[in-house]
């Protein structure tokens, strides 16, 4: 839709990524711009863990407890 095309189009130039978390199937979703801001392919899909590492040391406890 034009609605998501723009919304790539902002991701792209504000470098703004986003992953989510569908907890009922522990699945995580990465946008296309996110996989890209963290040099991965396309096809790359990262685990739970993994998008937790990204967060700053000092920040892990905070989203983890998210989770929890």
């Amino acid at each position: 839709t034009r609605s998501q095309s723009l919304l790539r189009v902002a991701s792209r130039v504000g470098r703004m990524g986003a992953w989510a978390v569908d907890l009922d199937g522990c699945r995580v979703t990465w946008s296309e711009e996110l996989l890209a801001i963290l040099d991965l392919p396309p096809d790359h899909s990262p685990d739970l863990e993994y998008g937790l590492n990204i967060y700053l040391p000092a920040y892990r406890p905070v989203v983890r407890d998210v989770f929890d």
